[in-house]
């Protein structure tokens, strides 16, 4: 079905990517980064979705539009949804559904633009599966198999163990035990990853956030993400079971499925040894990198800016950015 020419993309390219700082700014968001080849991750969202570029709308902020639309040079101008304010992803969406809708579309696949994908074939099967899916009407998650307990995402319980399934639960953020609980029930991770009719995400809007699809101004729109606000809400949801080598590039411990393989542990380097110790995460392209005696660092440099922090502590990054902020120090950089 992605050659049905009603079937549009919607990529959601906002967010700073504030746990991928230093790297990450706000007009250079981790979405405009290439950390992996010469393409960036927004430039591979595009790519892997397979759609003309007259057919993809690209939802951003205004402090990254101008790298958003060099990026994007083939994306019609006015296809480029820039929000004046970040306001999560339920308004997003929700102005992307009616301009996909004003444009004779019927049909919508909505991706991030900060994951990776390894499988692009298997990807584009599994995104036709849920545009027939799709068909009868209902929303349709594409869920990720699941390779560890992850605690960090949500999670998609499905009523069966068939390739398309009914939604049965919705499990956010889960603890240790009951994260290893839903893998063994073979749960599935929500990677944020959405197919639906133009008219079945409409009416859901207008059921679970009227507020929010009757309102004249960004400004009055409710700050809510779409699963908050629509997918917890709905009752009738599809899951398409996904094993296309997905993963979530959240932070920088994501990277050890990133980087290549080093000494270091994993590492964009010009070079470097670490002597008892190791499994680093580098990302220093330009640097030679030597470490003695300590293990599970993040190494981040660029520019004049170095940043180091344990592996373990990699959600806490932004608490590093805002100080750097207060100080003024992103500012010097």
């Amino acid at each position: 079905m992605l050659d049905d020419p009603t079937v549009w993309g919607v990529i959601l390219a906002g967010g700073i990517g504030s746990r991928f700082w230093p790297r990450s700014t706000p007009n250079m968001p981790k979405q405009c980064l290439a950390l992996e080849g010469s393409r960036t991750l927004l430039q591979q969202t595009f790519d892997r979705l397979g759609l003309p570029a007259n057919r993809v709308l690209v939802c951003t902020g205004a402090a990254m539009e101008g790298e958003v639309r060099r990026q994007m040079p083939d994306v019609p101008a006015d296809q480029i949804l820039v929000e004046p304010s970040g306001r999560n992803t339920a308004p997003a969406i929700a102005w992307a559904t009616r301009e996909v809708a004003w444009r004779g579309g019927q049909y919508m696949v909505v991706l991030p633009s900060d994951h990776r994908v390894v499988d692009v074939d298997a990807f584009r099967m599994c995104v036709s599966m849920a545009l027939s899916a799709s068909t009868l009407g209902r929303l349709v998650l594409l869920g990720q198999r699941a390779t560890r307990p992850e605690t960090g995402f949500g999670w998609i319980e499905a009523r069966d163990s068939g390739c398309v399934s009914v939604v049965s639960a919705f499990v956010e953020k889960p603890p240790l035990d009951r994260a290893v609980a839903l893998m063994k029930r073979g749960a599935l991770w929500n990677g944020g990853m959405f197919v639906w009719r133009v008219d079945a995400i409409s009416r859901a809007f207008e059921e679970h956030l009227p507020e929010l699809w009757q309102a004249e101004k960004w400004t009055d729109m409710t700050a809510i993400s779409i699963d908050h606000g629509i997918l917890e809400k709905e009752e009738h949801l599809t899951v398409v079971r996904c094993d296309f080598g997905w993963a979530d590039l959240g932070s920088w411990g994501a990277m050890t499925e990133v980087f290549p393989d080093h000494s270091l542990g994993v590492a964009r380097v010009r070079d470097g040894v670490a002597l008892d110790g190791g499994a680093h995460i580098v990302d220093a392209p330009s640097k030679r990198v030597f470490t003695l005696g300590v293990s599970d660092l993040i190494i981040v440099e660029i520019g004049e800016t170095l940043m180091i922090c344990a592996r373990s502590h990699a959600q806490r990054v932004p608490e590093l950015r805002a100080r750097a902020e207060a100080m003024g120090a992103l500012k010097a950089s």
